[in-house]
Parts: structure tokens; sequence; C-alpha cells
């Protein structure tokens, strides 16, 4: 995984999503109302949703405690 990252990174025309999809952690990129843009594979896995349906909605919807 390390060496894919590096990879990413060091290409001239860097690929943000697959950059993001390569790390183990569940990342949302936000507009500046707080609506998603973007969810990663990590974060698709944990949430159950996928990208294409949040895209745009309030992150509070979709990344919300059960406490």
């Amino acid at each position: 995984m390390v060496k894919r990252l590096e990879q990413l990174i060091s290409s001239d025309c860097a690929d943000i999503p697959a950059l993001l999809d390569a790390l183990p952690m569940g990342i949302a990129l936000l507009d500046g109302q707080g609506n998603i843009c973007m969810l990663n594979k990590a974060l698709e896995a944990l949430t159950g949703f996928s990208r294409d349906d949040v895209r745009g909605l309030p992150c509070r919807h979709v990344l919300r405690s059960k406490a």
C-alpha cells in the first residue's frame, strides 16, 4: 500500500480520488457549506453509503453518531 501511495503522490498528474481511495482510513471531502463532495472507499465501507448517493448531502446526515 505504501508503494502505491508513493506512486500516486509522485505522479505529475496526481489523481486525488485514487490517492484517497488508497488510504486505509475513511475520508470525506466537504465543500464550504459542509456538503459532501466525495467519500473514499474506506468511508463507503464504514457508512454503507456510496459516494454517488451522498454527493451534495450535508455531512451531518451521513456522518452522524448513534450516541
